[in-house]
């Protein structure tokens, strides 16, 4: 009875060190990171170009394409901040529903929207818009396929955490129903 009882403190020893590890592990991801940094930085530089291109070419739209310029400009000013603070929340505090809202606002709204400046002829994107609009394109890329693997990298250690600490508990109310 004794080396039962010894087989399963040892046994409780080892998923308390594992569950140990584990919660100390760092799942963040330093490249997601760096192009969350590097897209904030360019962030100023990109409204500053884009505003001042839009400030030349306002005059030769139609109506229609510049309301519709307008409108993805404000949606992608606002859409960026929440999707950059939403990034660096999630990365950082290695929380999946804020990881998982930043890569869904990049893939669904941000990457047409990016596509569209840069590639519809009726809006005239002009070469310095092209040049920053392929950096903020290859920045949102970087973030697309990192953040992809960064979310499944957390939700997969979330899980681990979740499933170590469901047998922690069971293992502690057996030794508790044990005494």
């Amino acid at each position: 009875m004794e080396k039962v009882s010894r087989g399963l403190s040892l046994h409780h020893n080892r998923e308390h060190r594992d569950f140990i590890s584990l919660g100390h592990e760092i799942t963040s991801c330093l490249p997601l990171q760096m192009s969350l940094y590097f897209n904030v930085i360019f962030f100023p530089f990109w409204i500053a170009t884009t505003l001042t291109m839009l400030s030349f070419k306002y005059e030769y739209l139609s109506t229609i394409y510049k309301f519709i310029l307008i409108l993805i400009l404000v949606c992608l000013i606002i859409i960026e901040c929440v999707r950059l603070y939403l990034g660096y929340l999630g990365n950082l505090s290695e929380k999946v529903p804020e990881l998982a809202g930043f890569w869904v606002l990049s893939i669904v709204l941000q990457l047409p929207l990016h596509l569209l400046l840069l590639f519809s002829p009726p809006l005239w994107p002009l070469p310095a818009e092209t040049a920053v609009e392929i950096v903020m394109l290859v920045l949102l890329l970087t973030q697309l396929g990192s953040g992809f693997f960064a979310l499944r990298k957390s939700a997969l250690h979330q899980a681990r955490r979740y499933h170590l600490a469901q047998i922690q508990n069971k293992s502690t109310l057996e030794d508790t129903s044990m005494k």
